[in-house]
């Protein structure tokens, strides 16, 4: 197909998981005479094909120096090296968490709308206060009785007649008056105009032992403010619409036990959310809240939303729950058991298939040597190690052998020496586009194709869907970014676009990106050359080849692809912006490890370039078949994508024609990815299914796979 201007590249792709990893028993790290062991080092020269994004705290953790040099951390080369090495030999899933689970906005049409009191029925939903928690995980919760809606101007209003300092608060116990009706949109009693409140109160927390527990009043009021982003702001017939916040009556009574299950899912839910995003980002710059996973946070609300005053202040969705924070919960049959927490009424909800769930078991990490050891959950059989804990070492840190008191582990041969500049470098300062977290949740991107759904108003897209049935759709592989420079691409639609006013690179802020979720940066200009040391001890001839490979890749690509490519690994941040494109080159000294403290070392013969036939086969022999080293081949070139080069960005909301063009509103259309989530997640209507327009697979029939998708605009059929 033709590049076109309606269509987009994803920034990320993934390599297939291997269905087998091949373990052996760790050859431990003291050689033996004649064993053929080798210890040596490796020079390496990484130069900057494309600028390297520093961290946020680039001086204080000693990436950029007081004499103006940058010192990129062994630690932080160790981490991409590794990932490659991987990916190229079927290692185990080392940095993995198997008990993941995505979060989804609930639609409005669901079972919210159930809503009922400490009685009510299995599945509905009621109002309840956090009165113990342990570490942010929720205990226990003390059920509300009936519920009712307060308008949130009028309520307001009130607290200023009682001379009320601050906004309402979630949380906040109150007496209410005002005049009560009935709502059947709620299935519940509004007060429409609050007359008056009184003995405000928040609840306290105090701890006892490990747990923090509510001392909780007798009678009162408690509030639940909630955002006001999605609610409509107008009536049908056009007139303003009204906020209300929902409110519960503390009844007497016993707290009731928070399943584990429900905790698990509550956190999951969150995890998506746009407030976790944002304490990350403030995290980044170092203005999140203090202590914000120990304690709730708040933030005020407006209403209308954006444009009106502020009417409260809610609780941030941070995952974490403490006494005195308001929930919306359900019972199990004989209401003794939470069963569901929400932070309101129409919220988020877990998907279901854990990512642990979604892997080939032989991924999981490698955890032992001794197969008599009980096997911590998420981690695979015993047996031995992967190629890749043998070379750069494995650790099970989830303290999961109980009563054992010992950590399992195995020192990696390798160590990794900071790569440096040769001198000072002129670092560029830039406003940094918004990085957002990963959306594992996306299945439309992150799991494979499995078709659609058949089942009215199934999200396809979601973890749990129908499509998952009978067994769960596996995760898509390792993500790896494409390599595109940022520059020419803004060069490129500058010029195809006949532009006066030069299109920005995609790493840098636009006027209308939010603040908070933007930051200083500064970058490390291409062409720079960073030069490091590794060292490695006791490996045999074809971990030491496997080693050679992972640090420079063309030395078994180049095959796939021809001898002209150039490969280059990702060092530093903002990836999938293109940043920190290297190249590298490398000499290797090294000699047998008996032989080390002699006078004349016996020096290894090794091949100093490309892969041999011979090494190839004990490659594969060792770490299992290479099957995959022509997708990642691909996607370390340098221009792996050839003409839709230009292409690359997350999924945007208009068309090329359009990149860095505000809307009436001062929006750019074209930076708003959730327009393609939204509409192309398969979703089963009616009568006809949502598009579905899964993530290509890199290569097919043992080529270039096409990796464009459609730009969506509108709602459409597929």
């Amino acid at each position: 197909m033709p590049v076109s201007k309606d269509r987009f590249v994803n920034p990320y792709a993934f390599v297939p998981l291997p269905q087998r990893v091949v373990r052996c028993d760790a050859p431990g790290h003291v050689s033996a005479p004649g064993d053929g062991r080798l210890t040596g080092r490796l020079t390496v020269e990484w130069t900057l094909e494309t600028p390297m994004l520093l961290p946020a705290k680039a001086k204080e953790e000693g990436w950029l120096r007081p004499d103006g040099s940058v010192r990129v951390p062994g630690s932080a080369m160790k981490g991409s090296i590794r990932s490659l090495h991987e990916t190229l030999f079927n290692g185990c899933l080392r940095v993995f968490d198997s008990d993941f689970l995505p979060g989804y906005r609930m639609p409005a049409t669901s079972d919210a709308d159930a809503v009922g009191g400490p009685g009510n029925a299995e599945g509905a939903w009621g109002l309840g206060v956090v009165t113990r928690s342990r570490d942010g995980v929720p205990l226990e919760i003390a059920r509300c009785e009936k519920v009712e809606w307060v308008e949130a101007r009028s309520l307001l209003q009130a607290y200023r007649s009682a001379h009320i300092k601050g906004l309402p608060r979630t949380g906040d116990v109150v007496g209410i008056s005002g005049n009560q009706t009935w709502s059947n949109l709620r299935s519940a009693v509004e007060v429409r105009q609050v007359s008056g409140v009184s003995k405000l109160r928040r609840i306290k927390g105090i701890r006892i032992g490990r747990d923090d527990v509510a001392e909780t009043p007798a009678s009162g009021s408690v509030l639940l403010i909630t955002s006001t982003s999605v609610r409509k702001e107008t009536r049908e017939d056009g007139s303003p619409a009204d906020c209300f916040w929902a409110t519960g009556r503390l009844a007497a009574g016993d707290p009731v036990d928070v399943s584990a299950e429900a905790a698990q899912a509550f956190k999951a839910a969150c995890a998506g959310s746009r407030d976790r995003q944002e304490l990350h980002q403030k995290e980044q710059k170092g203005k999140a809240p203090a202590n914000w996973r120990g304690q709730s946070c708040y933030e005020a609300v407006t209403w209308p939303n954006r444009v009106g005053p502020r009417v409260g202040e809610r609780a941030l969705a941070t995952g974490f729950l403490h006494p005195g924070d308001v929930v919306w919960i359900s019972l199990d049959e004989d209401a003794t058991r939470v069963t569901g927490i929400r932070l309101s009424k129409i919220w988020r909800q877990s998907g279901t298939g854990a990512a642990g769930e979604r892997v080939p078991v032989e991924t999981l990490p490698c955890w032992s040597v001794d197969t008599s050891a009980k096997r911590p959950r998420g981690r695979c059989a015993p047996g031995g190690l992967c190629l890749s804990c043998v070379v750069f070492g494995s650790a099970d840190t989830s303290s999961e052998i109980e009563g054992e008191g010992r950590q399992d582990a195995y020192a990696g041969h390798v160590r990794f020496g900071a790569a440096r500049s040769r001198g000072p470098v002129t670092v560029e300062a830039v406003s940094l586009a918004p990085l957002g977290s990963p959306r594992m949740g996306a299945g439309v991107f992150y799991l494979k194709d499995g078709g659609k759904s058949s089942v009215k108003g199934d999200v396809t897209s979601q973890w749990g869907s129908d499509v998952d049935t009978p067994d769960g759709r596996e995760l898509r592989g390792r993500k790896f970014y494409w390599h595109v420079n940022p520059a020419r691409q803004a060069e490129f639609w500058t010029g195809e676009l006949n532009r006066k006013e030069k299109v920005l690179p995609r790493y840098e802020a636009r006027p209308k990106h939010a603040e908070r979720l933007t930051r200083s940066a500064e970058l490390v200009p291409a062409g720079t050359v960073l030069t490091q040391e590794i060292t490695f001890e006791g490996l045999d001839k074809v971990s030491l080849q496997s080693l050679l490979v992972a640090v420079d890749p063309g030395r078994l690509l180049k095959a796939p692809r021809g001898s002209g490519v150039m490969f280059a690994t990702h060092l530093g941040g903002g990836k999938p912006f293109g940043l920190g494109a290297a190249s590298v080159r490398l000499t290797c000294t090294a000699w047998e490890a008996e032989s080390r403290y002699q006078v004349d070392l016996k020096m290894a013969e090794l091949d100093s370039e490309d892969i041999t036939s011979e090494c190839y086969r004990a490659l594969d022999s060792r770490a299992g078949s290479l099957r995959h080293i022509q997708s990642v081949a691909r996607l370390l070139d340098l221009d792996g994508l050839g003409q839709w080069r230009n292409h690359v960005t997350y999924p945007p909301g208009a068309t090329w024609d359009e990149i860095d063009l505000p809307d009436k509103r001062g929006y750019i259309p074209f930076d708003e990815s959730y327009r393609f989530f939204g509409e192309a997640n398969g979703q089963r209507l009616a009568d006809h299914n949502r598009r579905w327009c899964p993530l290509p697979d890199v290569t097919k029939d043992n080529s270039d796979g096409a990796m464009d998708l459609p730009i969506i605009r509108k709602k459409g059929r597929s």
